[in-house]
């Protein structure tokens, strides 16, 4: 599962959609609190998605 989105990761690096530094995912904790704060349970591939891109602070996923 998570060959999936490292492979996601690379090809979005590889073709200059962003840069290693542009990306940025959510920690344990953060994803914890979207958990309790709409008392949801996330699907696994949806996690493994955040801990790697899911953080909106990096440049990916930004409108110019």
């Amino acid at each position: 599962m998570n060959d999936f989105i490292d492979n996601f990761v690379i090809q979005l690096i590889e073709s200059g959609l962003s840069s290693k530094w542009g990306i940025l995912g959510c920690t344990d904790v953060e994803i914890r609190e979207i958990e309790t704060r709409f008392d949801i349970e996330l699907p696994a591939i949806y996690k493994a998605f955040l801990r790697k891109i899911g953080d909106g602070r990096g440049t990916f996923l930004k409108r110019y």
